[in-house]
């Protein structure tokens, strides 16, 4: 989603209305960079393409789990939302899950 939508706010942010716009009128296509999933205890699942072909690169467990988490991190936009992101995680690790508020 945040690929397909960088596609129509870069075409509305350069296209000229006087100019032809047969570069940006092409259709959408989509580029898999992978995907990444926590599956629960400290573990997650990550599914590549290779650069080379079309064979797929899998990793599973901790590592997963690491690079899933650096991966998050540095996907927010705000260094506050890092740090306050960063805090629940290790509040979580130390205490537990709160499940008394939903």
């Amino acid at each position: 989603a945040e690929v397909e939508g960088s596609y129509p706010a870069l075409v509305a942010k350069v296209a000229d209305p006087e100019t032809e716009l047969d570069y940006f009128t092409r259709p959408f296509e989509f580029v898999s960079l992978g995907i990444m999933a926590y599956v629960g205890n400290s573990k997650a699942a990550i599914d590549t393409q290779k650069s080379v072909g079309n064979s797929t690169v899998g990793l599973y467990g901790g590592v997963a789990f690491l690079l899933w988490r650096s991966v998050y991190i540095t996907k927010q936009v705000s260094f506050r939302n890092r740090v306050l992101i960063l805090f629940d995680w290790l509040k979580t690790r130390v205490f537990g899950r709160d499940l008394s508020n939903f």
